[in-house]
């Protein structure tokens, strides 16, 4: 349990922040280009704090800082350095403004820029703040769009108010009466799905799986491990909301390749799962490594259905086939984030998706399948994990939008703000445990062979030894008399 609470994981929190090179091109209709830099690396430190321990449940907070690494950064990755975003405040106000009887807050548009420039450090954990805000909010029908439509924070960032905080109140299961269940999700927030407003099924809105640190042990290679991600939110049906799986540290034992396990990531507010993708070798030690696969990020398939929520916004050709989903590889995470920021999840380089999604932004990598994935490697203790991800703003040039600014020319897009490469490794102490016990248990097993057939084969020269003797004695002159062996008597005779 003290393992669980104080994980001794060397976490490195990595990001990789894209600036917009062409904001007025993209204005005037063009493809958005952007520039990569990073990574900003940050050292992330997690601690478990138990509230209670009761009837097999452990009810708990899982406090999460992050630590800026200047030497696991690059040469010039300062938190100082500026960069050019897309303007998430001015987005708000265009959908506002496409909104029947809000037509009026498209007259804010002309007093904003539809990108800013922002410092590193203030788009990720300090925040900035928007420079036409507050004028815009002391004009009187704005100010009400400002508290009801916008309710915008102090400061504005990708991870504001995340740092030394929890996600909420989890209860799951401790495994003693059933390891099967190690780790498993009950309530979240005193909840066993995820808010109504976030998906349209009661299965999206499950709460499964566990929350990323505990797995059930002896996993076969063909299970699915559901993962609860919150700030995934997943969301609009019954199924889509429902809160399955494990926390994400505790895993049941005995895992096979055929299992799906399911963890709940708070920070995507919903269900993921993982599969069996293939046997590895971490650092000497066996495992099984499970894999997000393209399937989670698909709303044509049953299973999610409700993970999609209706939209009329527009940005691909291939868009509107199935309920107005967006295409394979992307998920909105609006509706549970506060004030529905124009968020869109994805992995890096737009992984999973349609060579239409790829190919609508300058300036990203090709997708690498081997890097730009989730993985898990499971011994059944944790040994690796590798969360990959990447953060898009939408650009939505809004719904007939001509006066006082003509949108109509601007080009809908996907913009990616950054990508983050989470990686969670074993500590060395525990790792040689297990090497420890592993090739213990391997060096007696082969010492043992080794024995039980060296004595076999001690008792087949012996007994030839003992036939050829006999029948040399038997042969010999009757004057050399040898006692014979007394018979062999079972025990007990």
């Amino acid at each position: 349990m003290d393992k669980w609470m104080h994980p001794s994981y060397e976490i490195l929190f990595k990001v990789y922040v894209y600036s917009v090179k062409n904001p007025d091109e993209i204005m005037a209709g063009e493809i958005p280009e952007v520039k990569g830099s990073g990574p900003y690396t940050f050292t992330k430190n997690i601690t478990n704090k138990v509230l209670s321990h009761e009837n097999g449940v452990v009810k708990f907070k899982r406090y999460v800082s992050y630590v800026f690494n200047e030497t696991e950064s690059c040469q010039t990755c300062i938190l100082g350095n500026r960069i050019w975003i897309p303007n998430m405040i001015y987005q708000k106000f265009v959908e506002a403004a496409s909104t029947t009887g809000m037509r009026a807050a498209a007259t804010t548009l002309v007093s904003q820029t539809a990108f800013l420039e922002v410092e590193v450090g203030e788009f990720l954990f300090d925040g900035y703040k928007d420079p036409f805000l507050d004028k815009i909010c002391e004009i009187p029908f704005m100010n009400f769009v400002c508290d009801s439509i916008l309710d915008v924070p102090d400061r504005i960032g990708i991870f504001v108010e995340t740092n030394n905080t929890n996600d909420g109140i989890y209860e799951i299961s401790d495994g003693v009466e059933n390891p099967d269940e190690l780790g498993k999700i009950y309530t979240w927030n005193g909840k066993k799905s995820v808010d109504f407003s976030w998906w349209s099924s009661l299965n999206a809105r499950l709460i499964r799986g566990t929350e990323g640190m505990l797995f059930r042990p002896f996993l076969k290679k063909s299970d699915r491990i559901y993962i609860f991600i919150s700030q995934l939110c997943r969301w609009s049906s019954l199924n889509a909301r429902l809160i399955r799986g494990t926390e994400g540290m505790l895993f049941r034992p005995f895992l096979k390749k055929s299992d799906r396990i399911y963890i709940f990531i708070s920070q995507l507010c919903r269900s993921v799962w993982l599969e069996f993708h293939s046997e590895v070798n971490y650092e000497g030690v066996p495992a099984y490594r499970f894999v997000l696969p393209p399937e989670v990020l698909d709303p044509t398939i049953p299973e999610n259905e409700g993970f999609c929520n209706p939209t009329d916004k527009k940005f691909f050709d291939s868009q509107n086939e199935t309920d107005y989903c967006f295409p394979k590889g992307l998920l909105e995470i609006s509706r549970c984030q506060r004030s529905q920021p124009p968020i869109m999840i994805s992995l890096p380089n737009f992984n999973y998706a349609p060579d239409e999604v790829r190919e609508s932004v300058k300036g990203l990598n090709k997708t690498d399948p081997e890097r730009d994935i989730i993985l898990v490697d499971i011994e059944p203790a944790i040994l690796r994990a590798q969360r990959r991800s990447q953060v898009n703003i939408e650009m939505w040039k809004g719904r007939d939008i001509v006066f006082p600014v003509n949108m109509n020319k601007t080009r809908s897009s996907i913009i990616p703000a950054l990508i983050i490469h989470e990686d969670a490794t074993i500590d060395e102490a525990t790792l040689n445990t297990i090497k420890y016990d592993l090739l213990q248990t391997e060096w007696w097993a082969h010492a043992i062979t080794m024995t039980m057939a060296g004595a076999g084969f001690l008792i087949l020269i012996l007994t030839i030894a003992f036939v050829v003797f006999k029948t040399y004695i038997s042969r010999g002159p009757n004057t050399n008399t040898v006692s014979s062996l007394p018979a062999y008597e079972p025990r007990g005779n």
